[in-house]
């Protein structure tokens, strides 16, 4: 179902959302900003972002280490989505980006 990706989705982006002003300090944001209109591939990227950020802050939110489970069930649950549901995640992604700033 296109719906967990699209939430895990949201939760990334809510928690890039709540570190982007360190994420800017430090330069990161323009690729991360890149990196999420990259389309589909973005979709992958994210789950890799999500779990670095996770690892690098020690487990504090808003990466808490139980995402390291639910990012491989996202990561299948992607692998399970047809090419036209993929293509629309990957435009909802850009869009939150945008609506969030990122």
């Amino acid at each position: 179902s296109p719906t967990y990706p699209a939430e895990v989705v949201t939760a990334l982006l809510l928690g890039l959302h709540s570190r982007w002003e360190e994420l800017q300090r430090r330069g990161l944001a323009g690729a991360v900003g890149a990196m999420l209109r990259q389309g589909d591939q973005a979709l992958s990227a994210l789950a890799g972002l999500g779990a670095g950020l996770s690892l690098a802050e020690g487990g504090k939110a808003p990466f808490p280490p139980s995402l390291a489970g639910e990012l491989e069930h996202y990561q299948r649950a992607l692998r399970a989505l047809s090419s036209a549901h993929r293509r629309r995640l990957a435009a909802f992604t850009r869009q939150v980006a945008e609506i969030l700033g990122l």
